[in-house]
């Protein structure tokens, strides 16, 4: 499954930058997010117990900020933008005032999912 980590520096998809200093980019198919791993760790206890994770402490995936592999996240494209507004969220990002009841009704779903419940 190494094979699935690339390094940032081809990419094609429209990064997000999230955190300047982050040291993983999710490549979420449509688009590309670059985060910081210990903010996803603490904010959701599924990220803390993904097969993923293992591989982060064990060495097999080196993490850094100066060359941050590109970790494949695979998020329904349904939920890409509620994943977006999670994120956004987590960073104190823009929040939009008004959105949608589909994206409403997604968003409480990747809450739900990454167990996110403080953040909803």
């Amino acid at each position: 499954m190494a094979d699935d980590i690339s390094q940032s520096s081809s990419t094609s998809a429209q990064t997000l930058v999230l955190d300047p200093s982050g040291d993983m980019i999710l490549d979420c198919s449509s688009m590309r997010i670059r985060v910081s791993s210990n903010i996803l760790r603490l904010a959701s206890p599924q990220m803390r117990t993904r097969p993923l994770s293992n591989r982060f402490s064990d060495g097999t995936i080196k993490l850094s900020s100066a060359d941050p592999p590109v970790i494949p996240h695979h998020e329904d494209e349904d939920n890409l933008e509620a994943l977006r507004l999670l994120l956004s969220i987590l960073y104190f990002g823009d929040v939009p005032t008004r959105i949608a009841t589909d994206l409403l009704i997604s968003f409480a779903y990747v809450c739900n999912y990454y167990d996110c419940s403080r953040v909803a």
